[in-house]
């Protein structure tokens, strides 16, 4: 992290409400209040909307669609596994009307993984 940026970030900070102004935001939370003129945010929309009072974003915030993913992982050994290609993996698309969204081929990516006589592999599954 460029050292110009670390006495700016904080962390750990409960904000209860985000108030926009024409000077940038004010982050409001039970230890004070924090003037910014831009916010990096991670949380998902359906929380930020709880507190922020911008009546145009909650609209966008609520567009937007969030597909529940389960993911697993499983492991083999190789000589068990045909399929013997390199690759990334297969992806899937809506159209392909599949119950996966996509298996990652975890150790083909990142040899380090797995021990050398197995494989790794992600699978994505709902929509």
């Amino acid at each position: 992290m460029p050292s110009r940026w670390r006495d700016k970030l904080v962390f750990n900070y409960k904000a209860q409400q985000i108030i926009k102004s024409d000077n940038g935001y004010e982050i409001i939370s039970e230890s004070g209040k924090i003037l910014c003129k831009e916010i990096i945010c991670s949380v998902p929309a359906y929380s930020l909307r709880n507190f922020i009072d911008d009546r145009s974003l909650i609209t966008e915030l609520d567009k937007i669609i969030y597909s529940p993913v389960d993911v697993f992982h499983f492991g083999f050994e190789k000589k068990n596994i045909q399929n013997k290609k390199q690759g990334f993996g297969v992806l899937t698309k809506p159209s392909d009307d599949k119950s996966y969204l996509g298996i990652l081929f975890n150790s083909r990516i990142f040899d380090y993984v797995s021990p050398e006589d197995k494989e790794l592999f992600t699978v994505l599954v709902g929509r």
